[in-house]
Protein backbone atom coordinates (compact mmCIF):
# COMPACT_ATOMS: atom_id res chain seq x y z
CA UNK A 1 0.00 0.00 0.00
CA UNK A 2 1.44 3.17 -0.86
CA UNK A 3 2.63 5.71 1.80
CA UNK A 4 0.07 8.55 1.79
CA UNK A 5 2.14 11.86 2.97
CA UNK A 6 1.11 14.01 5.89
CA UNK A 7 0.21 17.58 4.75
CA UNK A 8 1.96 20.47 6.82
CA UNK A 9 1.58 23.93 5.48
CA UNK A 10 4.14 26.16 6.30
CA UNK A 11 3.85 30.17 7.12
CA UNK A 12 6.82 32.19 7.08
CA UNK A 13 10.90 32.08 6.06
CA UNK A 14 11.60 28.37 5.08
CA UNK A 15 15.19 29.13 4.52
CA UNK A 16 15.30 29.48 8.69
CA UNK A 17 14.24 26.44 9.62
CA UNK A 18 16.00 23.57 6.92
CA UNK A 19 16.43 21.52 9.19
CA UNK A 20 13.14 21.58 10.79
CA UNK A 21 11.67 21.15 7.45
CA UNK A 22 14.32 18.12 6.97
CA UNK A 23 13.10 16.18 9.55
CA UNK A 24 9.43 16.84 8.90
CA UNK A 25 9.88 15.17 5.19
CA UNK A 26 12.17 12.33 6.33
CA UNK A 27 9.45 11.38 8.34
CA UNK A 28 6.73 11.22 5.29
CA UNK A 29 5.38 14.89 5.86
CA UNK A 30 4.78 16.82 2.72
CA UNK A 31 5.86 20.60 3.73
CA UNK A 32 3.68 22.86 1.60
CA UNK A 33 4.30 26.75 1.81
CA UNK A 34 1.68 29.07 2.09
CA UNK A 35 1.64 31.26 -0.48
CA UNK A 36 -1.60 33.18 -0.76
CA UNK A 37 -2.55 33.85 2.75
CA UNK A 38 -5.91 35.28 2.64
CA UNK A 39 -7.38 31.90 0.75
CA UNK A 40 -5.64 29.43 3.31
CA UNK A 41 -7.25 31.56 6.37
CA UNK A 42 -10.61 31.04 5.06
CA UNK A 43 -9.94 27.31 4.73
CA UNK A 44 -10.22 27.45 1.14
CA UNK A 45 -7.27 24.39 0.38
CA UNK A 46 -7.79 21.31 -1.27
CA UNK A 47 -6.73 19.14 1.91
CA UNK A 48 -6.58 19.91 5.40
CA UNK A 49 -3.48 20.03 6.77
CA UNK A 50 -2.16 17.93 9.63
CA UNK A 51 -0.31 20.33 10.92
CA UNK A 52 0.54 24.48 9.93
CA UNK A 53 3.80 25.79 11.44
CA UNK A 54 4.40 29.56 11.72
CA UNK A 55 7.48 31.07 11.96
CA UNK A 56 7.99 34.16 14.19
CA UNK A 57 11.17 34.75 12.74
CA UNK A 58 10.05 38.09 11.15
CA UNK A 59 6.80 40.34 11.24
CA UNK A 60 5.79 39.07 14.83
CA UNK A 61 2.28 41.05 14.88
CA UNK A 62 1.12 39.92 11.57
CA UNK A 63 1.74 36.21 12.94
CA UNK A 64 0.06 37.05 15.78
CA UNK A 65 -3.13 37.94 14.16
CA UNK A 66 -2.72 34.76 11.94
CA UNK A 67 -2.65 32.34 14.48
CA UNK A 68 -5.54 33.73 16.11
CA UNK A 69 -7.39 33.47 13.24
CA UNK A 70 -6.38 29.76 12.46
CA UNK A 71 -7.18 28.85 16.54
CA UNK A 72 -10.85 30.16 15.38
CA UNK A 73 -10.99 27.78 12.92
CA UNK A 74 -14.29 25.43 13.26
CA UNK A 75 -11.90 22.90 11.53
CA UNK A 76 -9.46 23.11 14.54
CA UNK A 77 -6.34 22.85 12.51
CA UNK A 78 -3.40 21.84 15.07
CA UNK A 79 -0.74 24.89 14.81
CA UNK A 80 2.53 25.34 16.13
CA UNK A 81 5.36 28.08 16.37
CA UNK A 82 8.77 28.28 15.31
CA UNK A 83 11.03 30.87 17.11
CA UNK A 84 14.46 31.21 17.37
CA UNK A 85 16.94 32.87 20.18
CA UNK A 86 15.88 36.09 18.92
CA UNK A 87 12.69 35.92 19.76
CA UNK A 88 12.23 34.00 22.51
CA UNK A 89 10.58 36.27 24.52
CA UNK A 90 7.36 35.86 22.65
CA UNK A 91 7.14 32.16 23.88
CA UNK A 92 4.55 33.01 27.54
CA UNK A 93 2.47 35.10 24.56
CA UNK A 94 1.92 32.55 22.27
CA UNK A 95 1.05 30.12 24.84
CA UNK A 96 -1.59 32.59 25.89
CA UNK A 97 -2.76 32.79 22.65
CA UNK A 98 -3.79 28.83 22.59
CA UNK A 99 -0.75 27.50 20.54
CA UNK A 100 -0.04 24.06 21.93
CA UNK A 101 3.52 23.65 21.07
CA UNK A 102 6.17 26.15 20.45
CA UNK A 103 9.14 24.32 18.98
CA UNK A 104 12.65 26.28 19.49
CA UNK A 105 16.14 25.62 17.57
CA UNK A 106 17.84 23.12 17.85
CA UNK A 107 14.98 20.70 16.99
CA UNK A 108 15.72 16.81 17.50
CA UNK A 109 14.12 14.33 15.97
CA UNK A 110 12.48 13.10 19.19
CA UNK A 111 10.54 16.39 19.59
CA UNK A 112 9.17 16.12 15.44
CA UNK A 113 8.39 12.90 16.17
CA UNK A 114 6.34 13.96 19.08
CA UNK A 115 4.54 17.20 17.43
CA UNK A 116 3.98 14.48 14.32
CA UNK A 117 1.62 12.52 16.73
CA UNK A 118 0.19 15.19 18.13
CA UNK A 119 -0.74 16.43 14.64
CA UNK A 120 -2.20 12.75 13.32
CA UNK A 121 -4.18 12.77 16.52
CA UNK A 122 -5.57 15.95 15.85
CA UNK A 123 -6.94 15.05 12.85
CA UNK A 124 -10.51 13.86 11.52
CA UNK A 125 -9.73 9.63 12.45
CA UNK A 126 -12.24 8.25 10.19
CA UNK A 127 -9.95 6.53 7.66
CA UNK A 128 -8.58 3.68 10.20
CA UNK A 129 -7.24 2.50 7.22
CA UNK A 130 -4.35 5.42 6.42
CA UNK A 131 -0.94 4.27 6.83
CA UNK A 132 1.74 5.94 8.05
CA UNK A 133 5.15 4.83 7.54
CA UNK A 134 8.30 5.73 9.69
CA UNK A 135 11.61 5.13 8.10
CA UNK A 136 13.48 4.40 10.75
CA UNK A 137 12.54 0.90 11.11
CA UNK A 138 10.70 0.69 8.16
CA UNK A 139 7.27 -0.69 9.90
CA UNK A 140 3.70 0.56 8.63
CA UNK A 141 0.87 0.94 10.92
CA UNK A 142 -2.63 2.00 11.46
CA UNK A 143 -3.13 5.97 11.52
CA UNK A 144 -5.97 4.81 14.39
CA UNK A 145 -2.90 2.42 16.24
CA UNK A 146 -0.64 5.43 15.95
CA UNK A 147 -2.77 7.95 17.90
CA UNK A 148 -4.18 5.47 20.66
CA UNK A 149 -0.37 4.48 20.97
CA UNK A 150 0.72 8.10 21.13
CA UNK A 151 -1.61 9.11 23.03
CA UNK A 152 -0.68 8.01 26.74
CA UNK A 153 3.34 9.03 26.23
CA UNK A 154 1.50 12.52 24.99
CA UNK A 155 -0.27 13.32 28.21
CA UNK A 156 2.09 11.98 30.59
CA UNK A 157 3.61 15.54 29.93
CA UNK A 158 0.49 17.01 31.58
CA UNK A 159 -1.00 17.32 35.09
CA UNK A 160 -4.24 15.93 35.35
CA UNK A 161 -5.50 19.29 35.72
CA UNK A 162 -4.41 20.03 32.43
CA UNK A 163 -5.59 17.00 30.68
CA UNK A 164 -9.08 17.32 32.43
CA UNK A 165 -8.98 21.18 31.29
CA UNK A 166 -8.17 20.44 27.87
CA UNK A 167 -10.72 18.08 27.36
CA UNK A 168 -13.59 19.79 29.16
CA UNK A 169 -12.58 22.84 27.12
CA UNK A 170 -13.68 21.20 24.13
CA UNK A 171 -17.05 19.68 25.01
CA UNK A 172 -17.94 23.01 26.46
CA UNK A 173 -17.26 24.32 22.77
CA UNK A 174 -19.09 21.38 21.39
CA UNK A 175 -22.18 21.16 23.03
CA UNK A 176 -25.22 22.94 22.85
CA UNK A 177 -24.97 23.12 27.06
CA UNK A 178 -28.53 25.09 27.44
CA UNK A 179 -30.16 22.17 25.66
CA UNK A 180 -28.12 19.46 27.52
CA UNK A 181 -28.92 20.91 31.05
CA UNK A 182 -26.87 17.94 32.52
CA UNK A 183 -23.57 18.60 31.64
CA UNK A 184 -22.33 18.44 35.49
CA UNK A 185 -23.66 14.83 35.81
CA UNK A 186 -22.90 13.76 32.30
CA UNK A 187 -18.83 14.81 33.30
CA UNK A 188 -18.94 13.25 36.60
CA UNK A 189 -20.58 10.10 35.35
CA UNK A 190 -18.06 9.30 33.18
CA UNK A 191 -15.22 10.26 35.26
CA UNK A 192 -16.67 7.58 37.79
CA UNK A 193 -17.15 5.40 35.75
CA UNK A 194 -13.36 4.99 33.90
CA UNK A 195 -12.11 5.36 37.55
CA UNK A 196 -13.85 2.64 38.86
CA UNK A 197 -13.00 0.70 35.61
CA UNK A 198 -9.46 1.48 36.08
CA UNK A 199 -9.20 0.34 39.55
CA UNK A 200 -10.76 -2.96 39.48
CA UNK A 201 -8.44 -3.82 36.55
CA UNK A 202 -5.28 -2.82 39.28
CA UNK A 203 -7.60 -5.42 41.42
CA UNK A 204 -8.28 -7.73 39.36
CA UNK A 205 -11.96 -7.63 40.45
CA UNK A 206 -11.48 -7.70 43.87
CA UNK A 207 -14.36 -4.75 44.96
CA UNK A 208 -13.30 -4.99 48.93
CA UNK A 209 -9.70 -4.34 47.85
CA UNK A 210 -11.07 -1.35 45.24
CA UNK A 211 -12.74 0.09 47.72
CA UNK A 212 -10.46 0.75 50.06
CA UNK A 213 -8.40 2.49 47.35
CA UNK A 214 -10.92 4.49 46.81
CA UNK A 215 -11.85 4.79 50.26
CA UNK A 216 -15.50 4.68 50.30
CA UNK A 217 -17.85 2.06 51.10
CA UNK A 218 -17.81 -1.42 49.54
CA UNK A 219 -21.82 -1.48 48.94
CA UNK A 220 -21.10 1.87 47.34
CA UNK A 221 -19.09 0.44 44.81
CA UNK A 222 -20.97 -2.39 44.34
CA UNK A 223 -23.58 -0.14 42.86
CA UNK A 224 -21.86 1.77 41.22
CA UNK A 225 -21.06 -1.00 39.34
CA UNK A 226 -24.25 -1.81 38.36
CA UNK A 227 -24.98 1.42 37.64
CA UNK A 228 -22.68 1.83 34.88
CA UNK A 229 -22.40 -1.70 34.02
CA UNK A 230 -18.94 -2.67 34.68
CA UNK A 231 -17.73 -6.05 34.43
CA UNK A 232 -15.57 -6.99 37.47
Amino acid sequence: MKQKPLPVSFIGDRRKWVSFINLLQGRGCEVTPVKDIEPFLRGEWEEKPAMVAVDFSQSEEEKFKIVERLIAQSDRLYVIALVNEGNAHLVPSLFKKGIPDIIREPVDAEQTDFIIAKSIISRDLEDPNFVYLFPTDGTRISKRKLARDSLEKIITRFSLEEVISMKLRNLLERRDLEKAGNFYNIITGEFEKVLFKLVLEKTEGNILQAARILGINRNTLSKKIQKYNIKS
